[in-house]
């Protein structure tokens, strides 16, 4: 593979886990994410307003800032154009450069995992960038203006990925939940949802905090996998149980509409007002036809429909409190 190549596609790895902490950061905020869509970063928030952000790597940056400027440079001219006639709160250039601008005055301010709004900016580097926006027709709003630097750097996927990893690791812990595993299946699920999205050229299409926080769900709620022991699975042969097993496997996947029948069946199970050891029990037998459709099983065949129904349904019932915290914490 020829070094361009190789410098283009850890550019678009950079772009997607700098869009996975981005996300990460409005999360409470956020509606929607974007991957190349205003920008190579667009967050939009609740109140309709954007966080737009430019990404730009170095595959050597911890040694090479021949191009740091430059890449500055295009970063902020763009920020720039694109922030013109829409509402934005914050417009981010988020590198994993520690010297994003060359300037050796500036240098302790990038160090490590850094944040730094424009007036925070030692003079030196204030002056760098005026001289980037002075060539500008409409310039960007400096007051919006935030330089981010990820560290991302290294063939050895635990060192490239580790800062991010331990923005995920912050993000759990937010949550409260405890699970093994968690942090690297997210970081798997979140990378490879991303990177599809931002290979669809229509730009409408993005992808909503449901699709982002259904995979925690999934996790949470058994690892997207059968436990044999669970309530209805024991009264299956082999047989069924395989079948189901491989069905199952197939619905709880990653989209948002397996979020709203989940909350739907917690709605309507809290709204019922049932108490009692066998409340969920008696629930879901009296109720596991109501959500057929929703999840377009209908078409099963009736032994097979009938459990596996049954099932989704325990499991997300036994996981409400969980489930809904998270809901809480998220702002969903």
């Amino acid at each position: 593979m020829s070094r361009p190549a190789t410098s283009v596609q850890f550019g678009f790895n950079f772009q997607t886990n700098a869009a996975i902490v981005l996300m990460l950061e409005n999360m409470a905020e956020m509606e929607t994410v974007r991957v190349e869509g205003k920008e190579d970063i667009e967050i939009q928030l609740n109140d309709e307003s954007y966080v737009l952000a430019q990404a730009k790597s170095v595959e050597k940056s911890s040694t090479d800032f021949n191009n740091v400027r430059a890449n500055a440079k295009k970063a902020i001219k763009t920020l720039s154009e694109s922030a013109q006639g829409i509402n934005v709160r914050d417009l981010i250039y988020i590198t994993n450069s520690p010297n994003p601008f060359k300037d050796d005055s500036s240098k302790p301010d990038f160090y490590g995992r850094a944040h730094k709004k424009y007036d925070e900016l030692p003079q030196s580097t204030k002056d760098i960038i005026t001289s980037f926006l002075s060539d500008i027709k409409m310039p960007l709003d400096t007051r919006k203006f935030e330089i981010q630097v990820l560290p991302f750097e290294s063939d050895d996927d635990r060192q490239r990925y580790r800062v991010v990893l331990e923005e995920i690791s912050d993000f759990i812990g937010e949550l409260d939940i405890s699970a093994d595993g968690l942090r690297k299946r997210l970081h798997e699920v979140w990378s490879s949802i991303l990177t599809k999205n931002g290979t669809r050229k229509d730009e409408s299409l993005k992808i909503n905090k449901k699709d982002v926080i259904w995979p925690v769900i999934v996790f949470v709620t058994g690892k997207g996998e059968l436990n044999r022991e669970a309530q209805y699975c024991n009264f299956l042969d082999d047989a069924i149980f395989d079948e189901v097993n491989r069905k199952y496997g197939e619905l709880i996947d990653y989209y948002s509409e397996r979020y709203d029948v989940a909350s739907k069946i917690i709605a309507d199970f809290t709204a019922s007002e049932r108490n009692g050891r066998d409340a969920i029990t008696s629930f879901i037998n009296e109720h596991w036809e109501d959500y057929q459709s929703d999840l377009g099983i209908y078409t099963l065949e009736t032994d097979i429909r009938s459990n596996l129904m049954k099932i989704i349904m325990y499991t997300v019932l036994k996981k409400r409190f969980d489930i809904n915290k998270i809901k809480r914490i998220v702002n969903l």
